[in-house]
């Protein structure tokens, strides 16, 4: 597990033994809490003793989600910390077959994963001309994810072709995630282009930059040579990256770069 993530949380609520042994990779800082005063703050608070069942159902199926994660061509970008981070981010919820979940005209609060059935994706009624659907989402699908991305007002009405499941996440946690990883934001962003939806208008997303500061408490360790590496596989990755060496340009020269 990864910073931000919580842990022993099922054996509490569930009064079970813990099902693993949890040994630290690396030097960790965690704030901790003794069981007593967990299971008194889950049995007061209705709001996070709904996050935490539902961080439990997920865990439970945490492998089979992983993978259906890995199967969407955006996601599969993410490195396993951001896809757990994802998975811990969401909640699993139900939809029967013809509920409506997103609505053209509304701002985008939240972002969907299909997990189980078939979701149907209707341009909206425009005078004389009905809905239509133009599209269905299935497993391993995004969807909800156009308006958050590009803060703007949903364009479709989207509903439940068959009785599913989801994983849903909130805005704010979607963006977080994408915004650390460049490579899924431009994804992301050049398939909406060629759906003609208007990303010109919001180039402040286009824009965001990422800096990333590698350092080494001793010469001769490789931190350049880490930072110029990373530089490579972003520009692998039809990025533009800025390497700012901080020991002048003669690596830069020695490696034939500008």
């Amino acid at each position: 597990v990864s910073a931000g993530s919580m842990i022993g949380e099922r054996s509490v609520v569930q009064d079970v033994a813990q099902a693993a042994d949890v040994v630290c990779s690396s030097r960790v800082t965690s704030l901790h809490m003794s069981r007593e005063d967990f299971a008194s703050f889950y049995k007061a608070s209705a709001r996070f003793s709904s996050y935490i069942d539902g961080l439990i159902a997920l865990r439970e199926r945490w492998p089979v989600l992983l993978t259906l994660l890995s199967q969407n061509p955006f996601l599969r970008s993410l490195g396993m910390d951001d896809a757990e981070r994802l998975l811990q981010s969401g909640k699993l919820v139900m939809a029967e077959a013809g509920d409506p979940i997103l609505k053209a005209g509304d701002q985008g609060t939240e972002v969907y994963v299909v997990i189980r059935g078939r979701i149907g994706i209707f341009s909206p009624a425009t005078g004389e001309q009905p809905a239509q659907k133009i599209g269905v989402a299935e497993p391993g699908d995004l969807f909800g994810h156009a308006a958050v991305l590009l803060e703007s007002p949903r364009t479709a009405n989207i509903s439940a072709l068959d009785d599913a499941e989801l994983l849903r996440i909130d805005a704010p946690a979607f963006m977080d995630i994408v915004t650390r990883n460049p490579l899924v934001q431009r994804q992301l962003l050049q398939y909406l282009a060629t759906l003609d939806r208007p990303i010109a208008g919001n180039t402040e997303i286009m824009l965001r930059r990422h800096t990333t500061f590698v350092c080494a408490g001793a010469r001769g360790l490789g931190s350049t040579t880490i930072a110029y590496g990373m530089a490579a596989h972003l520009k692998l990755s039809a990025l533009t990256p800025l390497v700012v060496d901080l020991d002048g340009e003669e690596t830069a020269s020695r490696l034939g770069l500008s």
